[in-house]
């Protein structure tokens, strides 16, 4: 079986994939951290590894559905003697085996672009509501709306995790300005960035954008007196 764990939410959904194998091994079972070059010789591990302690192997790796979708069409890249599958020939194969659990992390990616939805089982951690209100939020002239959605959000959500969805998003208002969007960006999204993008002056845009740098970096060293949220809060009221 292939369980894919996803989601824009990629701070919950690595929480879920870590504790998904500590439980595993209090379990009992035997597990094996694996990269997805290494998927195609799982079979071959198995089979040269046979123990009669474990009736299930279960193997951890990340990013493996992107791997696949990158490697489509393409056979394996060790193949055997007349062997034409593909590396998703040989996924959908360990799928189907009933003694392997295949357990994959993909970062921040959302459900609806798993393309093996039909052949596995998924786990979503989507953002919250909120955390789009904020960043609807973060434009100039709007500074006590800000704060009181920003304190809302803290109040329940991780602050290393907002502070990263609204450094994110300050770089795709940069882009937007230039008219430049990621390949998965929609149009109604371009057409928001762009609407948002304009509330500011490119010289204040980069100007916040640079502040997040400055906390993020007195964070990492230690320096930084006030915590995430506060550092927030006072650099909202210079730019906002």
């Amino acid at each position: 079986m292939l369980t894919i764990i996803c989601g824009e939410d990629t701070i919950k959904s690595r929480e879920y994939y870590t504790s998904l194998k500590n439980s595993y091994i209090q379990k009992g079972y035997q597990i094996q951290s694996v990269q997805p070059s290494q998927i195609e010789e799982i079979q071959l591990w198995i089979g040269e590894s046979q123990n009669l302690f474990f009736d299930k192997h279960v193997f951890f790796v990340e990013n493996l559905e992107s791997r696949i979708i990158r490697s489509r069409g393409k056979k394996s890249i060790k193949p055997k003697k007349n062997n034409t599958k593909t590396i998703e020939d040989i996924v959908i194969d360990l799928t189907n085996n009933k003694t392997i659990d295949l357990i994959d992390w993909e970062e921040g990616k959302q459900a609806r672009e798993i393309k093996l939805k039909n052949l596995v089982e998924i786990k979503e951690f989507k953002l919250t509501t909120s955390i789009f209100k904020l960043q609807d939020a973060l434009y100039p002239s709007n500074l006590t709306n800000f704060i009181q959605i920003l304190n809302s959000v803290a109040s329940y959500q991780d602050a290393q995790f907002i502070f990263l969805m609204l450094a994110r998003f300050t770089r795709s208002l940069i882009l937007a300005q230039d008219n430049l969007f990621t390949k998965t960006t929609q149009q109604w999204q371009q057409y928001k960035l762009k609407k948002q993008a304009f509330l500011w002056s490119k010289t204040k845009l980069i100007g916040w954008y640079e502040g997040m740098f400055r906390i993020d970096l007195t964070m990492k060293t230690g320096s930084n007196p006030f915590g995430i949220i506060k550092s927030l809060e006072i650099l909202a009221c210079h730019y906002l």
